[in-house]
This record gives structure tokens, sequence and C-alpha cells, in this order.
């Protein structure tokens, strides 16, 4: 999946941080082909999405990565 928060900007990859035990956390590229995009929002900044084998909807906050965060 790809994002554009701005009309002049370049595409870029989605990437999501999950939370894992003890604090640490994971950065992986969002690349779920059962993943479909049913909602966006501008202000605020969301996205959300339909899991097509899970059944499932989910919120996003969409973001620039920070330069500090490792990106696969």
């Amino acid at each position: 999946m790809f994002s554009m928060l701005h009309p002049l900007d370049e595409i870029t990859p989605l990437v999501w941080k999950s939370g894992g035990v003890f604090g640490s956390a994971r950065v992986q590229y969002v690349a779920d082909h059962a993943l479909r995009i049913v909602f966006l929002s501008s202000d605020p900044s969301i996205v959300m999405t339909y899991d097509t084998v899970q059944g499932l909807h989910t919120v996003w906050a969409l973001r620039r990565v920070k330069p500090e965060v490792p990106v696969p």
C-alpha cells in the first residue's frame, strides 16, 4: 500500500509500527493483499481498512515517518 499526503509529494510506501512486549516495537511495510481501503479522511488524517480474510475493520492514524524510525 502507498500514500501521498499532499498532491505535490512523492508516493511513499505505508509502514506500520506494532507495539511489542516490554515496549519493543517493530516497523514493517503494509503489504497485505487482503486489506481494502474503505474510508479516508484528511482532517483528521485517518484510513479505515477492511481485512477480507478476517472480516475486521481497522482505523489507522496516517502521519509521516520520523527520520529516526528505522524502516525495513
